[in-house]
């Protein structure tokens, strides 16, 4: 499981202001594709992190920007696929 995300704020920010400029204020939604998040560095665990743990969820990300592999939107009906409440 992760548990870090990492959230591009810089990039949405800056996003906006080319959009504002542009008197464009649709709303926009980063993700892993527009690399808006991404997993968080930890040097604490860093060497806990074996390079098939890596490669995998390296491959994961791969397919989620495929649209291979779809994640479950929380906000989507308040629930949970996997856990039930």
């Amino acid at each position: 499981m992760l548990t870090s995300i990492l959230k591009r704020v810089k990039l949405a920010v800056c996003d906006w202001f080319r959009q504002s400029e542009a008197q464009d204020l649709t709303p926009q939604l980063l993700e892993l594709k527009e690399d808006g998040v991404g997993n968080a560095p930890d040097n604490n665990t860093a060497a806990l992190i074996t390079p098939e743990m890596k490669a995998s969820v390296d491959a994961a990300a791969a397919a989620i920007i495929a649209g291979e592999l779809k994640v479950h939107a929380s906000r989507s009906g308040n629930t949970c696929d996997t856990a039930p409440f």
